[in-house]
């Protein structure tokens, strides 16, 4: 394998020795040879390989959002390598750019009103601070907020209010001397100007805001060293009082969502002292939880869903082994059964919708195919093709993704999900072990580019929701805490042995690649289990805890540092288990080739921790390669990056998977 080291050109390492490099290079030669015989009757009922930019170049269309009458829809678009935002008159089915600049890309986009549209950009993958409004037509554009403001974001919209809408912003905010911070106010902001006025003055630590049906703001949810401290206020101008307050991990806390329609109500997410969490009705005046509207036996609720023209929750969304809604709503219910009839063997979800509720935009997608957006008018039930997000990815070439489940050593049951290679009689196969990163988020079932490229070489790729993923329950979630290197590897390990005793994997031929943590899995389990892998992979992945911690921890708040210190560890009282379990002081147990990447904008993961990492690899002889882009920060995200990274892991692969 060559080694190949892609650096910043003022700092970029030297390459590893030429004795063992050659060695190892005809040790593979000779394996590869010897495999090639044997591996090509099972290659070849494979389908053929697609190029890599099939599957990672920029979408045709992507989010796609209608104008609050309905007449239009704003989609994200690529404008050459970049992506714009085009917006179709759905009367005339014509479209123009709203915005396009070959130098950044929209990365976020909402409607004012009918006719403005306000946007963030992004540039080096990398998202910008300030706000931008502009017309459909891509007249009047101005500069909202400066992109040296990182604090003024978009609260909520002015149904009322033509020019006007609701920000969080520290414009008029005071220093608060007990923690060190500003706290946000809410501001009436004109979208043709910027200019502010204060509306709501923030009483106290207040971070995140909740408003009733009138626009009015009337719950925060205020941050009090490690508890949360739930203020209500009885109408706009009436007094703040505390309706609630919480430890930040206390199980039977609540966390208010919305209000129900009576503007009285609030909703909020609880476990409730039960496993799973739900959402609950809650009453501001007793201060108490009062009914249960929805739980599942085996998932944590989402958000509620909101009918505007209805004025009722009409459904609750959750995930297991797909994502789902629980319709309350018979009218509801029967209209996805309808689309489900029209558009089957897709999950069709409800992406955006016209004020009254007329119109509604229908996201059909499934696991081998990105989508395709749809047009449903609700008087008349019928509905429209409008475009597809990327029409050169054919369904009938992708592979399926499959919900699998396996028992960890502990008895915990794992979820996941494999992907077999199209063709494959899924026996004795190559493996990709991909753990998801975070290690609070999950995989999801659906299409996913990556999965769908490594299936597309003939691998099969295997995902699990390890302990701590959350949506399973407060048990399993915090089953998780302190876990890294530990219970949470062991779940990964663990469902490598199960693909191996399903006949799915071949023993011989396995690869663990993951990014941001389950780049850090990918390297402690090339440390810790050598044995199960051919070859690892790290994109932008934890390679120094504490170093990370650090960096995580800079300018947070109590509470949020409390929580790292719960879920990963304290880096200072914890220092020595935290040190054993980095994956910077175990190189010398890796014996086998690493593939590095990272951005050197990277605002999570500190580029030195990586550079060190590779350092650290060439100094004890190990085989690796390293990448790094300048133009790029947590993860690749410019069109251009992401080929190529992919482009290097496809012959990495090719050369250590064989």
């Amino acid at each position: 394998m060559r080694v190949h080291e892609k650096t910043h050109p003022k700092r970029g390492l030297r390459n590893a020795g030429l004795a063992w490099h050659k060695k190892l290079v005809m040790k593979r030669l000779a394996l590869w040879i010897a495999s090639f015989v044997a591996s090509f009757s099972v290659t070849t009922s494979f389908t053929a390989e697609l190029p890599v930019e099939t599957f990672f170049r920029n979408y045709s269309y992507r989010e796609a959002l209608l104008s609050p009458e309905g007449d239009y829809l704003a989609a994200l678009a690529p404008d050459k390598n970049r992506v714009g935002l085009a917006v179709i008159d759905l009367k005339t089915l014509r479209a123009n750019w709203a915005f396009g600049d070959r130098g950044m890309d929209v990365a976020w986009f909402r409607w004012a009103n009918n006719e403005r549209l306000l946007l963030r950009l992004a540039k080096n993958g990398h998202p910008l601070a300030g706000l931008l409004g502009v017309n459909r037509d891509g007249s009047k554009r101005v500069n909202l907020v400066s992109v040296l403001d990182p604090f003024t974001s978009l609260l909520a919209l002015l149904p009322r209010s033509k020019d006007e809408i609701l920000v969080t912003s520290m414009a008029h905010a005071e220093w608060d001397q007990e923690t060190g911070f500003y706290f946000a106010n809410v501001e009436r902001m004109n979208i043709l100007t910027g200019a502010m006025k204060e509306e709501v003055k923030n009483p106290g630590h207040v971070v995140r805001w909740v408003l009733d049906h009138n626009s009015v703001v009337r719950v925060g949810i205020a941050v009090e060293g490690l508890d949360s401290n739930i203020l209500y206020r009885d109408t706009g101008v009436a007094p703040w009082r505390s309706v609630g307050k919480f430890a930040w991990d206390d199980p039977g806390g609540i966390e208010p969502v919305c209000f129900d329609y009576d503007n009285q109500t609030l909703l909020v997410r609880s476990y409730g002292g039960e496993q799973m969490g739900g959402i609950y009705t809650f009453d501001p005046q007793q201060k108490k939880t009062k009914t249960l509207a929805f739980r599942h036996a085996e998932a944590d609720a989402e958000n509620p869903i909101l009918s505007d023209a209805k004025r009722a929750v009409v459904g609750v969304a959750y995930e297991t082994q797909r994502p789902e809604v629980f319709w309350f709503d018979p009218q509801f219910k029967a209209m996805q059964e309808m689309v489900d009839r029209a558009l089957p063997g897709t999950l069709n979800q409800f992406v955006s919708v016209s004020r009254g509720g007329q119109k509604r935009v229908v996201l059909a997608t499934n696991d081998r195919t990105p989508g395709t957006f749809h047009l449903l008018d609700t008087q008349t039930m019928k509905m429209e093709k409008l475009f597809d997000l990327a029409d050169w990815i054919h369904p009938e070439e992708m592979a399926e993704m499959k919900p699998i489940e396996y028992k960890a050593r502990d008895g915990l049951l794992i979820h996941g999900y494999l992907t077999i290679p199209k063709g494959s009689n899924a026996k004795s196969l190559p493996l990709i072990v991909n753990p998801h990163g975070g290690p609070i988020v999950r995989d999801s079932w659906g299409f996913d580019p990556e999965v769908q490229f490594l299936a597309n070489r003939g691998y099969a790729v295997l995902r699990m929701n390890f302990r701590g993923s959350p949506g399973y329950g407060w048990d399993f979630m915090r089953a998780g805490f302190k876990e890294w290197g530990s219970k949470q590897q062991n779940d990964i390990t663990d469902g490598v042995k199960w693909a191996i005793e399903q006949g799915i994997a071949d023993p011989k031929r396995i690869c663990i690649c993951g990014a941001s943590y389950g780049g850090y899995a990918a390297l402690i389990g090339l440390e810790q289990t050598p044995e199960l892998y051919r070859c690892g992979i790290s994109y932008v992945g934890v390679t120094d805890v504490i170093r990370t911690l650090k960096k995580m921890e800079l300018r947070e708040l109590d509470v949020a540092k409390a929580q790292l210190a719960q879920q990963i560890g304290d880096r200072k009282a914890e220092r020595d288990r935290l040190e054993a379990i980095s994956p910077i002081n175990q190189v010398d147990k890796i014996q086998v080739p690493v593939f590095l990447a990272n951005g050197e904008l990277d605002p999570k993961v500190p580029i030195s921790t990586g550079r060190d990492m590779a350092r650290a690899l060439r100094k004890r002889g190990k085989l690796y390669d390293f990448m790094v882009k300048d133009d790029e920060g947590h993860g690749f995200f410019k069109e251009e990056n992401k080929i190529e990274f992919w482009k290097k892991v496809d012959e990495f692969l090719k050369a250590n998977m064989n």
